[in-house]
This record gives structure tokens, C-alpha cells and sequence, in this order.
């Protein structure tokens, strides 16, 4: 898998140091690798939804997984949009929402489970490596 990195500075704080956007606040521009020979750059999505997926566990089933229901995710929220804009215009009844968002409802559900089972990959990973932490249950009993 190719990846690119890049440490994006909001203001005045010291490199090195990461800070999550505020709400609303639009994300600096940055360039990554789509092929060996091609770059994207976020500002090339202006105006349209983008979702990044970083992929900690590469290797894993769980992250290859996870790009195949953000595409589910996203077709099904495409048909209860359609479904709406379909009932608000007088052309359709209510019974056609409710079938969309009762398809969606297990998309997103799946995606949960996945992002779960990603983290859950990444932190038996860090035990592995010696993670630095102990069980509770381990330290519970040693006192």
C-alpha cells in the first residue's frame, strides 16, 4: 500500500503537536498519493462530501473491509434522500422513506461493527508489542 504523511500545522502550535479541527472549520489543503504516479489534493473536492480512512492494520481483514460498507453506507444513504425528496414532492408515500432508512439501518450498523473490530485489532496489536498497560482485572487483583 502506498501512504504519504504530512504534519499539518493549525497556527501558532509547535510541529510535532496535533490538534483536531474545530467544527466547521474547513481542512487545510493537502496532497496525497492515489497511484505511484498520481496525486489528489483535497481541494480538488471542494464542495463535495470526502471521507478519509486510515488504515492503522493494513493487513488485517477488518481494514480492507472497511472502504466495500462506506460504499454500502453510502448508496443506501443515496436512496433514503431520493426516497424523501420523492415523498416531500407528492410522489411517493411515506412507506417508501421508512423501507429506505430500514435498509440503511444495517449499513451502518456493519460499518460500527467494522470500525469496532479495527480498533479492538489496533489495541490487541499494542498489547502484543507490550503496550505499556495492564488488565484491570490483573491490577484489581494485585491489590
Amino acid at each position: 500500500m502506498n501512504t504519504a504523511t504530512k504534519t499539518i500545522s493549525l497556527g501558532s502550535q509547535p510541529p510535532g503537536k496535533t490538534t483536531a479541527l474545530p467544527a466547521g472549520k474547513p481542512a487545510p489543503d493537502f496532497a496525497l498519493h492515489s497511484t505511484p504516479d498520481q496525486t489528489v489534493r483535497l481541494s480538488e473536492f471542494r464542495g463535495r462530501p470526502v471521507v478519509l480512512a486510515f488504515y492503522p492494520a493494513d493487513w488485517s481483514p477488518v481494514c480492507g473491509d472497511q472502504m466495500g460498507l462506506y460504499n454500502e453506507l453510502l448508496s443506501e444513504e443515496t436512496a433514503v434522500k431520493l426516497s424523501t425528496e420523492r415523498y416531500v414532492a407528492g410522489k411517493a408515500d411515506y412507506y417508501e422513506v421508512l423501507e429506505a432508512q430500514q435498509q440503511l439501518f444495517p449499513a451502518q450498523l456493519n460499518l460500527a461493527r467494522t470500525q469496532r473490530d479495527q480498533l479492538l485489532a489496533v489495541v490487541t496489536l499494542y498489547k502484543t508489542l507490550g503496550g505499556g498497560w495492564q488488565d484491570e482485572m490483573k491490577s484489581n487483583q494485585g491489590h
